[in-house]
């Protein structure tokens, strides 16, 4: 395998796993009835538009005092483009068994499939997701 190749691979593993940390954390926040600010892990591992938009999201459930039930799951990621510094690749979740309920318990939204095309890029402190915009669906197979 040629250097480049390598470390084009060692990028491409690094930015999923900060997606998987991060999306670890966003899952847990939205059981938790979300947070108004965001947390160390969420900085730790986003920034930019990405950390600003899932931050809204997550807050916004915190002040209307809803919470969600069940699991999301990361159905599929492909690789889309990958340098030493950038990556961007296909982010499949599928949300269907997740019901978010408020402060009454009634439930207000159904989970649904989503395809999410990220963009990590790597900094000083290491590697951060930057930007995530929705793509259809059928993206995801």
């Amino acid at each position: 395998m040629a250097a480049s190749q390598a470390e084009e691979a060692e990028a491409y593993e690094d930015a999923v796993f900060v997606y998987q940390e991060f999306t670890k954390e966003r899952n847990r926040l939205i059981l938790a009835g979300g947070s108004p600010t965001p947390t160390p892990t969420m900085e730790k591992y986003a920034s930019g538009d990405y950390l600003d938009t899932v931050a809204e999201f997550i807050s916004s459930g915190y002040f209307a005092g809803r919470r969600a039930s069940g699991p999301l799951e990361i159905l599929r990621l492909e690789k889309l483009s990958v340098d030493a510094d950038r990556v961007t690749f296909l982010a499949c979740e599928d949300g269907r068994r997740i019901e978010v309920v408020d402060a009454e318990g009634t439930v207000v939204a159904r989970g649904q499939l989503g395809a999410l095309e990220i963009v990590a890029e790597r900094s000083a402190s290491g590697w951060m997701l930057v930007n995530g915009a929705d793509v259809e669906v059928s993206r995801c197979g």
